[in-house]
C-alpha cells in the first residue's frame, strides 16, 4: 500500500507546482511585470490537461488496486495486502472517487472536446469537468441535447472570453482528426475520449478479472475490437499517425497473445498431471 501511494504521490506534486506557477504568474501580471497576453494561460490549461491524460492510467490503477477486496476466512480483505481488511475510511474516499470523478471522467474527455470546439462550453468549465465532471456533465447534456436546434453561429462565445482558444481547439481538431459521418462515429464525440476508454477498460480487466485466462482473453478482444474499429475508422488526417496507431494495437495484441499461450500452459502445467513444458 505504501509504495502505491508513494508512486501515486509526484502527481498531485506535479499538479501543486502548476497551481504555484499559476498564482505566481498571475500575481506577476497583475503588477504588470511579465505576460501581457493569454497565451501563457491557453498554455497552462493545455499543460494540465495533457498531465490529467497522461497520469489517468495511473490513477485510475493505483485507485482500483487499492479498492479491490477478495474474501479471505469469510471477511473482505484487500488484494494487494491480505492483512488489511476493507470498507476502511481511506477506501469509501477512494469509491466514492472511483464512481464521481475517475469514471465520469473519461466521458468528459468524450465530449468536453468538441463542445469546446464549438463554443458550447468555456476553458474553465472543460478544466473544472476533469476534477468535478458530475455536475458539468449534466450542464452539458441540457446546453447540446436539450437544445438541438441552437445553431452554433447564435452562442455566444465572448462571454466565455476564450476565443482563441476556441479556434485553437477547432484546427486542432481539423488538422488532427478526419470527419467522420454518423454510421462510423457520431459528430459530438471526440476520438481521444474513445481512447481514454479504452485504457480505462484495460485497466479494469487488468485489476478486477483474478483468473489469468480470462484476463487475458478479456483483454485480448478490446485490443482487436479497438484495431478493427480504428482500421475501418482511420481516425487521423495523417497517414504516419494512422500507421503508427495500428502498429501501436497490433503490438499489443501480439503481446496478449504471448502472455494468453503462457497463462494456457501454466494451467495446463497446473492441472494435469504428468505435463510438462519441453
Amino acid at each position: 500500500i505504501s509504495k502505491s501511494l508513494l508512486q501515486f504521490s509526484i502527481i498531485p506534486i506535479v499538479f501543486f507546482l502548476f497551481a504555484v506557477t499559476y498564482l505566481i504568474v498571475t500575481v506577476l501580471k497583475q503588477f504588470k511585470v511579465v505576460f501581457k497576453s493569454n497565451v501563457w494561460q491557453e498554455r497552462l490549461v493545455s499543460g494540465v490537461i495533457m498531465l490529467i491524460m497522461f497520469s489517468d492510467q495511473k490513477v485510475s490503477t493505483t485507485l482500483f488496486s487499492l479498492t479491490h477486496c477478495v474474501p479471505i476466512n469469510g471477511k473482505q480483505h484487500l488484494l494487494l495486502h491480505g492483512d488489511t481488511e476493507c470498507l476502511q475510511s481511506w477506501q469509501i474516499i477512494g469509491l466514492v472517487s472511483i464512481f464521481l470523478i475517475i469514471i465520469p471522467k473519461h466521458l468528459v474527455f468524450l465530449f468536453g472536446p468538441r463542445l469546446l470546439s464549438l463554443g458550447l462550453i468555456s476553458r474553465m468549465q472543460y478544466l473544472t469537468g476533469l476534477f468535478c465532471p458530475v455536475p458539468l456533465l449534466i450542464h452539458w447534456c441540457f446546453i447540446y441535447f436539450l437544445k438541438p436546434d441552437t445553431p452554433t453561429n447564435e452562442i455566444n462565445r465572448s462571454k466565455y472570453n476564450h476565443k482563441s482558444l476556441i479556434v485553437s481547439k477547432q484546427k486542432l481538431l481539423e488538422d488532427t482528426y478526419n470527419k467522420f459521418d454518423e454510421a462510423r462515429m457520431p459528430r459530438h464525440l471526440c476520438y481521444e475520449g474513445l481512447i481514454e476508454l479504452r485504457r480505462l477498460m484495460l485497466v479494469i480487466s487488468s485489476i478486477f478479472i483474478m483468473n489469468a485466462i480470462n484476463r487475458l482473453v478479456v483483454m485480448l478482444f478490446i485490443c482487436v475490437f479497438a484495431f478493427l474499429y480504428e482500421f475501418s475508422l482511420m481516425p487521423f488526417r495523417q497517414r504516419v499517425l494512422n500507421t503508427l496507431s495500428l502498429v501501436c494495437l497490433f503490438a499489443q495484441i501480439v503481446v496478449c497473445m504471448i502472455n494468453l499461450i503462457f497463462a494456457f500452459v501454466n494451467f495446463v502445467e497446473a492441472n494435469i498431471p504428468g505435463f510438462a513444458y519441453p
